[in-house]
């Protein structure tokens, strides 16, 4: 049996914006992005879910991504780090 199992890719899934969204190197930062996506999520699948559809609560976590990208690069909780060469 080669690769992973479906719920490893699932999990993978959704740790990736989780752990981008609270700093890479933050493990409060990683615990505030999982309560931050898991009520994103939750609230997205009550009041969005049945005029868009079931996926968008899949989809808002990325959206939030990427508007967290925008705002901070390194996260919510991540550390800056400037290195001049």
């Amino acid at each position: 049996m080669s690769g992973g199992g479906f719920g490893v890719v699932l999990l993978g899934l959704k740790v990736f914006p989780i752990v981008i969204i609270g700093g890479l190197d933050s493990i409060p930062g990683a615990l505030a992005g999982a309560v931050l996506v898991g009520v994103l999520e939750s609230t997205a699948a009550a009041y969005l879910g049945p005029s868009m559809g079931a996926g968008v609560s899949t989809v808002a976590s990325y959206l939030i991504l990427i508007a967290v990208l925008f705002v901070r690069p390194h996260g919510l909780l991540g550390t800056r780090r400037v290195a001049r060469v």
